[in-house]
Parts: C-alpha cells; structure tokens; sequence
C-alpha cells in the first residue's frame, strides 16, 4: 500500500470513528459491530492460511507419491531385461567366447549401477530363512538344511527402499 493510500485510509478511519461519537461518546453498538467485523476478518484470515498449509502438504505428498510410483513402474520394466541377463549369463558360463561373455557381464554390471543409484536392490534369499514378504515359494524339495531355508532362487526379487516391487520365487528346503 502506497503512502498516499494509507493516508486514505487513515483519513476514512479518523471519519467513522468521528461518525460514531455522540457528543463526546463512541456508540457501543458500533464498536462491538466493529469489533466483531475484525475478528471475523481474522477468523478468515487464518483459515486462508491454513487452507494453504494443508494444500501445500497434500501437494507436496502427492508429488512424492507421483515420482514414487513411476519409479517402481520403470523399475519393473527393467525387471525382465535383468532376468534375460542373468539367464544368459548363467547359459553361457564357460561355453562361449570370453569376450562375448565379459560384454554380458559388463551390461549386467551397468544395470545394477543404475539399479543402486536408484535404490533397487536385489532381494538375498539364497541359504536364508524363507520371509514370505519377499518370497514366493515355487517348490518345496525334501533336504537335510533347516525347514523352509531357501536353497534355489527361480526369479530375483527386487525393493525400492523398503517398498517391495517384485517377490522372489524360490525353492525351499523341506524336512525328510
């Protein structure tokens, strides 16, 4: 507000004020209505505040949501492509050309650096307890190892964080 429009202001403030004396008095009635105009000015005013601060918040929360989500879709479109290289890799070990093999390795290698600079990491369940969580039991297969222990891993299983994206589908031990 510009000086020439506090003065205004001023100006029309010092006119009601002159309007409700009466005879040296303020009339009651005007200032409670006055008064009463003000707090409920006030009442909005922080209601308007609030209003900000929750949409704020709820915006700020969906946008993380937005940005998580489409991070665990990507993630999960990656998923095959790191099936296939491990499949391969597993297939080829020591029955192709060692430069072919190292290629595989090295785009495997790239993969799960951008999987960790993504927080993706690869579920452990191979010699662990079965943590149904995280895994998917495919077969039980009898073994002398403790009861549920995982002894195969069919398909990785993979996090965001703590968020789980895909289970592992393992084999477990199963008692004689």
């Amino acid at each position: 507000m510009s000086k020439k429009e506090e003065k205004i202001e001023t100006e029309n403030n010092v006119e009601q004020l002159a309007e409700c004396r009466i005879d040296g008095e303020v009339k009651d009635d005007e200032i409670q209505r006055l008064t009463t105009q003000l707090e409920d000015w006030k009442d909005k005013y922080i209601r308007c505040l609030a209003d900000m601060e929750n949409t704020k918040r709820r915006l700020e929360i969906d946008l993380k949501n937005a940005v998580d989500y489409n991070s665990t879709q990507f993630a999960k479109s990656l998923l095959p492509v790191a099936d296939s290289l491990s499949l391969a890799l597993r297939a080829m070990d020591g029955k192709v050309d060692a430069a072919v093999l190292d290629g595989i390795k090295s785009v495997q290698s790239q993969l799960d650096t951008a999987f960790n600079a993504r927080q993706i990491a690869k579920v452990e369940t191979v010699g662990k307890p079965l943590d149904p969580m995280t895994m998917l039991v495919i077969a039980q297969v009898p073994s002398d190892k403790p009861e549920n222990e995982v002894l195969e891993e069919l398909q990785a299983g993979y996090t965001i964080g703590q968020k789980i994206i895909r289970e592992a589908m393992v084999s477990v031990a199963k008692k004689n």
